[in-house]
């Protein structure tokens, strides 16, 4: 949440589900003990995409589930 997004746009976060192996995720998390840092440390990778578009708010949930993620691997947010 710490992204701005314009007014009047949308702003769409997708992620992996839990259990879809995050190579991303890993390699921040091998990356920081790499560095030496012993601590527990959780990474997980995701995308934001931000629109500006004046679609209704139905037909834009359509079209980020047709374009933007697989269901069967992916949950999103619109916000």
């Amino acid at each position: 949440e710490n992204v701005r997004k314009p007014s009047g746009s949308s702003a769409v976060e997708v992620w992996l589900k839990f259990g879809v192996t995050d190579s991303v995720g890993e390699n921040v998390v091998k990356g920081i003990k790499d560095l030496g840092l012993n601590e527990e440390v959780k990474a997980f990778s995701g995308t934001r995409y931000v629109f500006e578009c004046d679609s209704a708010p139905l037909n834009f949930e359509t079209a980020v589930k047709k374009i933007l993620l697989n269901p069967l691997i992916h949950d999103y947010k619109i916000a």
